[in-house]
């Protein structure tokens, strides 16, 4: 039989004297906790309970007469298991932010003392990354950080054969990061040639995905950032050599959180020739002082103040200011004759401009 299970019979017995008819006694023993035994009726009832499961042998019926003779038989009654289904306990929904830890306990019991220590556990709709003990039922989960959002969950208790299952939901909110520019190397760039390159960065939250913006502050003069294609270019003026230290690069996303660069732009001085302009003629007489002065220019402003001018074939006793270019000179009463003057003016770069003046004599008198 079943637990939970009525089971009902009826015995019978007689004597085969006609002197005990109506006097012989039934009664019963070892019977199991709940049965009972009708000594009238003879009618044995017992509804085992769900704990009661098991072998009962040697539940003995007796019959006596006035004598005292008895005759007895014993049976077996054999309680089959009834299997009940697991319960789990509801569980509440779970709010967590991204990169925080969830521990979750499920709980569960079963009615069968049978099934003690035997409970298994299970889920469907797990997030990546989560994982549940299937003996003990304790989960574990560490949402990602692109893992923000909400997942229905189906907890399950089993005992092998019947089970219970509770559904929940897990909500994990998004945290927002940084967006994150990459490295930018310090440039360098000659005068009057261009430099481009391109910044760029990412943000790490999918959420972010294409509404980043990029900026940049304190540009040199004409130089230009493009915020949609992250493009820098400039093409620095012969006057603007220098150290451009505090260039800034930044990246935001739509919650307000930016990343920023500073990159130093070194412009290199690119050295351009100087300029001397022509002498005019010039007619002396011997013993006559002359006197005028070379005039040179440089574009480059970093050499203003720093020409140097040159006669390679001064006249004997003639002189030259270097720093100012300034010709004098006095010829003798032997120094009548033609004179052709090479003048030169050099920057400290070493890039020089010439130009010539011809002397001739007429009638003891230079001409220049």
């Amino acid at each position: 039989m079943d637990e939970n299970n009525l089971l009902t019979f009826q015995i019978n017995g007689s004597d085969p004297d006609k002197e005990d008819a109506g006097l012989i006694k039934f009664s019963a023993e070892n019977l199991p906790e709940g049965a009972t035994f009708d000594p009238d009726s003879l009618v044995f009832r017992w509804t085992p309970t769900f704990e009661q499961a098991g072998v009962y042998q040697g539940i003995t019926f007796s019959v006596t007469d006035p004598a005292g003779l008895q005759d007895q038989k014993s049976i077996t009654i054999t309680v089959n298991q009834v299997d009940r289904a697991p319960t789990l306990l509801a569980i509440s929904p779970i709010t967590v932010n991204e990169n925080e830890v969830i521990a979750l306990q499920l709980s569960a019991s079963d009615p069968d003392k049978e099934d003690a220590g035997k409970l298994m556990y299970s889920a469907t709709g797990l997030p990546q990354g989560a994982t549940l003990d299937a003996k003990t039922g304790s989960l574990t989960w560490t949402p990602g950080y692109d893992q923000s959002g909400s997942y229905e969950i189906t907890f399950t208790v089993s005992d092998g054969n019947l089970f219970d299952s509770k559904t929940t939901t897990f909500t994990v909110n998004h945290v927002n990061r940084p967006p994150v520019l990459d490295g930018i190397a310090d440039q360098t760039v000659d005068e009057n040639q261009e430099l481009t390159f391109t910044v760029t960065g990412q943000d790490p939250d999918k959420e972010d995905a294409g509404k980043t913006v990029f900026s940049a502050s304190n540009l040199p003069e004409g130089a230009k950032f493009d915020p949609m294609t992250h493009v820098f270019r400039w093409t620095p003026t012969f006057e603007q050599a220098g150290i451009y230290s505090t260039v800034l690069f930044d990246l935001k996303d739509p919650a307000g959180l930016t990343d920023e660069k500073s990159v130093t732009i070194t412009v290199n001085q690119v050295n351009r020739q100087p300029l001397l302009q022509e002498v005019a003629p010039l007619t002396v007489d011997e013993m006559q002082p002359v006197s005028f002065r070379l005039t040179g220019s440089d574009p480059d402003r970093e050499d203003a103040g720093k020409l140097v001018y040159a006669i390679s074939n001064l006249p004997e006793g003639a002189k030259l200011d270097p720093a100012t270019g300034a010709f004098t000179w006095t010829p003798t009463y032997d120094q009548a004759g033609n004179y052709n003057l090479s003048a030169q003016v050099s920057d400290p770069g070493g890039l020089t401009a010439a130009t010539t003046a011809g002397c001739r004599q007429r009638n003891n008198s230079v001409e220049t």
